[in-house]
């Protein structure tokens, strides 16, 4: 199954139930500015990978992978992360090839469904955040390829998993780096989607010790957010926010995870997104809209100071008593 956001409830139940559990601290490559953690769980013949990250190139597909090294015989080897000396062509970047000495082949896709390359890759939004969850079969012998070597392997060819690497890919880059060099960068710039962008390997570690680290990333995602007196735009993060728009004819979207949000003084425009919102008006001649989920609207005033619209599309607006629907 597959999570494009983040349902800590039922992710923390997954590392809690789970047989072994990996942590993989993201270390940013290429001068980007990707941080996050990785969360890898085995449950029999399941093997779960969480993804949370931020800093990455913003509204951008993101490849990522489970990389690994092998010896001469075909046994598992330690992967690690590149650095300068994988550099080979001297452009200042370890590009995608030169990587792979470092942290060996690609054995698994990491996409949603499982096998979807290039259209299951997760894209990043619109602050650089990054959030994936899927559960992969370890007995379906069709997850594990190389979109780069075109090599086929098996899910006993990954599951020494504290040899393996994860590496999320996807950089944007100035115009004139590399040059005249062969790799990918090349002295054209912008985004370039197969560059390795951060990468760290998995560790085994405690159940205890992985929901204490979720816990405190599901902190992270839980934002208060406060504005001024002035006409804002305000936009939430994944996961549960608390926005007080404050002053001003502002306009508030919480989007992804079960937000609060107060209107405060001024005309405002408010929008819940996804997740079970709660809304609160406040002064003024608000507009709200609730976006998917179960969501609660409180308004001040009397009953014929606003009206509620139920659209075609199930979204339910509440808006000032005169105002058009728009």
């Amino acid at each position: 199954m597959a999570h494009l956001n983040p349902d800590f409830d039922e992710l923390r139940a997954e590392i809690d139930g789970a047989d072994q559990v990996f942590t993989v601290d993201l270390q940013s490559l290429n001068n980007s500015s990707v941080t996050g953690n990785v969360f890898v769980t085995v449950t029999g013949d399941e093997l779960t990978v969480t993804v949370v990250a931020e800093g990455t190139a913003k509204g951008q597909v993101h490849p990522q992978h489970i990389h690994g090294l092998f010896d001469s015989e075909g046994n598992p080897i330690d992967s690690e992360a590149p650095n300068s000396f994988n550099d080979n062509d001297g452009d200042g970047f370890v590009e995608v090839l030169e990587g792979v000495a470092a942290y060996g082949d690609v054995l698994l896709p990491l996409v949603a469904p499982a096998g979807d390359v290039p259209d299951g890759r997760p894209v990043s939004d619109a602050s650089g955040d990054l959030f994936f969850s899927y559960t992969y079969d370890l007995s379906d012998d069709s997850q594990f390829f190389s979109p780069v070597t075109g090599n086929d392997y098996t899910g006993e060819d990954l599951i020494e998993l504290f040899l393996r690497e994860y590496v999320l890919h996807g950089s944007v880059i100035p115009e004139g780096y590399g040059e005249g060099t062969e790799g990918e960068v090349s002295g054209d710039g912008g985004y370039i989607g197969i560059l390795p962008a951060a990468a760290g390997g998995l560790e085994e570690t405690s159940k205890d010790a992985a929901l204490a680290l979720f816990d405190s990333l599901e902190d992270d995602f839980r934002n208060v957010i406060s504005g001024d007196d002035t006409d804002e735009s305000l936009t939430g993060v994944l996961g549960d926010d608390a926005i007080f728009a404050g002053g001003g004819d502002d306009r508030v979207a919480g989007r992804d995870g079960n937000d609060s949000i107060t209107g405060g003084d001024g005309n405002d425009r408010l929008l819940g997104g996804d997740g079970d919102d709660f809304i609160l008006g406040g002064a003024g001649a608000d507009r709200a809209f609730g976006g998917n989920g179960d969501d609660t609207y409180v308004v001040q005033g009397s009953s014929d100071d606003y009206r509620v619209i139920q659209r075609d599309d199930g979204q339910v607006i509440v808006q000032e008593a005169g105002t058009d629907n728009r």
